[in-house]
Order: structure tokens, then sequence, then C-alpha cells
């Protein structure tokens, strides 16, 4: 039964849901993190890692943009170590493609063939595949590994990630400094869940002082890049006040266009509008 309650707890870390708010002003205006520490990382939020089944993520892939080339010329690359061909090998493999038949344990070895030689985006699969034990023994210090190996070379997503690893303790000490550190250095970098995270971060006073514009400033890069819990929360921040001047309208056109993305959260606002 622990067991249990363990493997629910860390897909609430990655998966989660929706549909949770966090209390911000008055208890009828909520501003919600969408990925909030402890709670949740919902996957529909990391386009790079599929499509979520059965509360399981499917396999995380490595792209190289590489079209069915020959399937001879690229295995001689991989084997000679280049690792944009061991990252392009593994993606075929993953997925059965340019006529190779499904094969994921031969995908993993050119994904740690490519992650050993430095590739970023093959660094963040096997971070990720070692987080839920996809093809590999679930292993969360080694997915803390490969996940901040990849976020050295600047990968935004695996600098969310083990942002969230380091804050909420899982697969290392809990840290909360450097889950800032990595929130701001993926926020940088334009990742528009970061920017959300930093945001609520900014206006709770969490590892830093507390700072309402700078939370709507991330709020607005987030919501400029079409992500709908940013444009709820900068909603939110346009109908209290909360780092801009209040403005009705400004609160209406961002509830607006995140309940046109089918968030919930914000055609309630709207309703009560």
């Amino acid at each position: 039964m622990r067991g249990i309650f363990v493997c629910l707890a860390l897909v609430l870390v990655f998966v989660g849901t929706a549909g949770l708010c966090v209390g911000y002003a008055p208890a009828q205006l909520s501003l919600r993190e969408g990925v909030p520490p402890a709670l949740v990382r919902a996957l529909q939020d990391a386009p790079d890692l599929g499509q979520v089944q059965a509360a399981q993520p499917a396999s995380p892939s490595t792209h190289t943009g590489k079209p069915c080339a020959s399937l001879e010329q690229m295995y001689d690359l991989a084997q000679n170590g280049d690792a944009e061909a061991q990252c392009w090998l593994a993606r075929q493999y993953e997925d059965g493609l340019c006529g190779l038949c499904k094969d994921d344990p031969l995908a993993v070895v050119w994904i740690k063939k490519a992650a050993e030689a430095g590739r970023a985006e093959a660094q963040f699969a096997l971070g990720i595949r070692c987080f839920f034990g996809i093809g590999v023994p679930q292993d969360l210090a080694q997915a803390v590994y490969w996940l901040h190996k990849a976020a050295l070379r600047n990968h935004a997503e695996a600098q969310y990630r083990l942002a969230g690893c380091l804050e909420d303790g899982l697969g290392t000490s809990v840290d909360k400094a450097a889950g800032v550190f990595w929130y701001t250095r993926s926020a940088e970098l334009g990742y528009p869940q970061a920017q959300n995270m930093l945001g609520i971060l900014c206006i709770k006073g969490m590892g830093m002082p507390r700072d309402a514009q700078a939370a709507a400033a991330w709020f607005q890069k987030a919501a400029a890049q079409g992500y709908a819990t940013a444009q709820f929360n900068l909603g939110c921040s346009y109908e209290k006040g909360e780092g801009v001047d209040k403005d009705r309208e400004k609160a209406l056109y961002w509830y607006g266009k995140a309940a046109r993305q089918g968030d919930a959260d914000a055609q309630a606002r709207l309703e009560a509008f």
C-alpha cells in the first residue's frame, strides 16, 4: 500500500490536474500555478513528452528534424559517435519509422549513447525515462543527474523539470534556492511554464522578495506565448490591480484568451463579470 502512495505522489508531481487553484487575494479569486511545487507538474504542459495515456507519459522522443535518409549511412554515423545520428536513430526505433520496427530497448541504447556524447535533448529524454522508469529502471537520482546535464546545456524544459525536482526533493535534497535558480534560467530562455512559475514565486515572495510587478511581467511573457494558465493569472493581476494598474478591460481580454483555449477557471471569471 505504501508503494502505491509513492507512485501516486510521483505521478502527481509530473502529471497532476489542470484545475488546481492557489489562494490569491480574496477566496473567490485565485491565482493558478499550473505546476505548483510539491503538488503537480501538468504533463500536458510538456510537449516534448508526448501524449498522456492511462496516467503514464509516452516514451520521450529525440527530435533532430532529419528526413528518412540512408539507414546504413545513419547507422554508420551513429556507430562512429555522431550524437545527432544517434538521436535520429533512437527516434526511428521509438516510433517505428523509416521501415524499422518499433524497438524501445534499441531506442534506449541510442539515447544513452547520445546522452553520454553530450546531446542535450537525449540527456533530457534519458532523465525523463529514469524518472518514470520507461525502458530503464526507475531511478530518481539518475533522473536528476541527466536533467542537470541537459540543464547545463541550456535545455529549457530540463531546467524547468530540474527545478521542480530540487524544490520537491525528488532524487536529490530539497534546495529551494537552486530551484529558483533553474526556474529563472528556464524562464530567461523563454520557457512559458517556467515564466509562469517564476511569476508565482515573485507574487508569493518564495525564495525572493515579494514583487508583484515582476510577477505580472513574467505572467505577461508566458501569456504572450499562448500559455493559458499564465493568461488566466495575468487576468487575475489586472482584475485585482496586483503589480499592474487595475484594468477591467485587460482582465477580460486575458480571461477571454485563456477561456478560448478551454480554461474552465477563465470561463468562470468571464461569467462572473
